[in-house]
């Protein structure tokens, strides 16, 4: 990642569900299992039902069906190959949010909240 320019920092502690905005800042339990989560903890089908960072191995490493794909694209950080390499760890970062919903009531809570603080926003007024 580092050769193609590929800079994918550490997730920030809010992140967005849906366009509602959690904090994970208050929450350290929540941004560990999100990072283990987006590493490799979730499973993606469209990703040959492996996680993060096995799928990528195999991918450069030439053992992945995908990785015919990813070979003929070019290096570089405005490379395609670089930008396979953010879209796989944006689709498990996706993932890994919503799972936390379902492992942790109080961020369930606080998704919730926000989407009915935005639905509010939407009505017309009266």
């Amino acid at each position: 990642m580092l050769r193609l320019g590929a800079d994918m920092r550490s997730p920030p502690k809010r992140v967005g569900v849906d366009g509602v905005t959690l904090n994970l800042k208050d929450n350290p339990e929540a941004y560990y299992r999100y990072l283990e989560l987006a590493g490799n903890g979730v499973k993606l089908p469209q990703y040959d039902g492996l996680g993060a960072k096995d799928f990528l191995d195999k991918v450069v490493t030439g053992k992945s069906p995908w990785s015919e794909v990813y070979r003929i694209r070019s290096d570089g950080p405005d490379g395609r190959k670089s930008e396979f390499i953010r879209k796989v760890i944006q689709d498990y970062r996706a993932a890994a949010r919503t799972q936390l919903l379902d492992e942790f009531p109080k961020l369930r809570a606080e998704y919730e909240d926000g989407r009915a603080h935005r639905t509010e926003l939407k009505l017309p007024i009266q």
